[in-house]
């Protein structure tokens, strides 16, 4: 009985959607739910230790190309003095040495660069005149190696072996048209690959699948198309429906298939009973929707005796979904009335000069501070408030993680994040946003709540802060998966 979750994405910005993996595998592990993350192509090392770092176990990551061939490790475990042996390097010229790096001068114009992590070569990259045109991967044995066109960034072929160095099979990209071949048999891109992938995994009736992306990824077709007995769904991460009706373009392939999904997964009640009906509505089938929220806290941060008072805090990407020029501008009326407020801001993105240079043309550099990524268990500890103006939230990690340490939240009324996370005048105020709203009115709103909200009794506020949060415990948390995958579906 394994858990197979696709799929460790690559390519893209780190997202909530990868914060919520590393949760889940935290549950998992405490319930003893075997579970597998896939990634889908090959990563980049930057992204395999991003994921590693975030928090998905080594052990649990499956490399689909790598699986292929019959390896099921992802880490490589060749010493750096074994790998110099290997590649006959000991007479050869040592142009510089780290415990990232070593360089050797094979001649004048060919360099051979070993990259190390814990001691061992993961890659090694071959140079010819300082440009890169072969890089060699190892895990226990050289598992793949990639050929790069002169002036092009992307590959141009690759070749995969098993551990007793036979060729098992290689690809060929030819103008970003992929074409795999095992033997004699050619096989058209990253889909096909991910079929023989899916199929190889020989997943039974006691297995299942969870998508947490669905639309335009290789592994999408496969599943519907080779997945038949077991349980299979998705997750949806974001909202199925933008204002004014329009289907959010992720979940199309979703809902145009729902009936081959044995369950959809969404994080709250309020988008259960949304997407009910808007099946309905478009009279499309019916498949269990279940309510696992897509976070967790391992336990409820009692000690507030770091709070500095009127201090207000905001993580996010700088996006223009999170509206955090709202947030700056409501913040600049609440120091005129609050000499002692403060607001920070946690996290990067393409907002930062235009946030950037809000702040400055205001002269608010003194009390509201673009902070970048931040360890935010230290922050949460410090602030009295925690302030929402994104359009939506189809959770809001850092909403759950907010109220795990007791701090009050001032955010909009949307989907769904807000109204799940305060409580109004207990732990909090939610703000309509509505079409008669300017952006004035919701600035100017926003600022009388936040001098409002101080005004609050903050025990008071931290009690119910702590009462939402109980609910999103790991045990908690951890039962309903276990219901979803150990149980049957109500």
């Amino acid at each position: 009985m394994t858990t197979y979750i696709f799929d460790l994405l690559v390519g893209y910005e780190p997202n909530g959607v990868d914060n919520s993996q590393v949760h889940r595998a935290r549950v998992f592990d405490k319930q003893n739910i075997d579970y597998r993350y896939i990634f889908s192509v090959l990563p980049p090392r930057n992204k395999f230790r991003y994921f590693r770092d975030i928090g998905i176990p080594v052990d649990r990551m499956i490399i689909a190309p790598y699986y292929l061939v019959g390896e099921t490790g992802v880490l490589s475990t060749i010493s750096v003095k074994k790998m110099i042996s290997k590649l006959k390097l000991e007479n050869k010229e040592c142009l510089e040495q780290s415990a990232e790096k070593v360089i050797y001068s094979l001649s004048n114009e060919h360099k051979l660069v070993l990259w190390i992590e814990d001691n061992n070569v993961y890659e090694v990259h071959h140079l010819y005149q300082n440009i890169l045109y072969q890089i060699d991967y190892y895990t226990s044995f050289l598992i793949c190696r990639e050929f790069f066109n002169k002036d092009q960034y992307d590959w141009s072929k690759r070749f995969f072996y098993n551990n007793e160095g036979s060729l098992v099979y290689e690809g060929y990209n030819i103008g970003g048209n992929v074409k795999y071949r095992f033997g004699v048999d050619w096989i058209d891109g990253e889909h096909e690959l991910m079929e023989i992938f899916i199929k190889s995994l020989s997943l039974s009736k006691n297995d299942t699948v969870i998508m947490d992306r669905i639309s335009g990824f290789p592994y999408s077709q496969a599943l519907l198309k080779y997945v038949k007995d077991t349980k299979k769904g998705v997750f949806l991460h974001s909202i199925h429906q933008f204002r004014y009706g329009r289907m959010n373009y992720e979940y199309y392939y979703l809902f145009k298939y729902t009936k081959e999904f044995d369950f959809i997964i969404v994080s709250t009640e309020f988008q259960k009973n949304d997407v009910k009906k808007y099946l309905l509505d478009l009279k499309l089938p019916l498949c269990p929707i279940v309510v696992i929220p897509a976070a967790s806290i391992e336990n409820l941060v009692l000690e507030r005796d770091e709070v500095i008072p009127f201090s207000a805090m905001i993580a996010a990407r700088l996006d223009p979904r999170k509206q955090l020029d709202i947030a700056i501008k409501a913040a600049i009326k609440v120091r005129g009335i609050i000499p002692q407020f403060h607001l920070n801001i946690f996290g990067d993105g393409d907002e930062y000069e235009k946030l950037n240079n809000i702040i400055i043309e205001n002269n608010a550099q003194d009390y509201i501070k673009l902070c970048g990524y931040q360890k935010l268990t230290e922050q949460y500890k410090k602030h009295q408030l925690y302030i929402s103006t994104a359009s939506w939230e189809t959770l809001g990690i850092t909403l759950l993680e907010a109220v795990s340490y007791g701090l009050g939240i001032v955010g909009i009324d949307s989907p769904y994040g807000g109204r799940t996370f305060i409580k109004n005048e207990k732990n909090g105020y939610l703000l309509s946003e509505n079409e008669s709203k300017t952006r004035e009115d919701l600035i100017n709103s926003f600022a009388e709540t936040i001098i409002k909200y101080f005004d609050l009794n903050q025990n008071v506020v931290a009690s119910n802060s702590y009462c939402i949060a109980r609910d999103y415990l790991d045990d908690v948390v951890g039962e309903k998966w276990c219901s979803l995958i150990k149980d049957n579906i109500n």
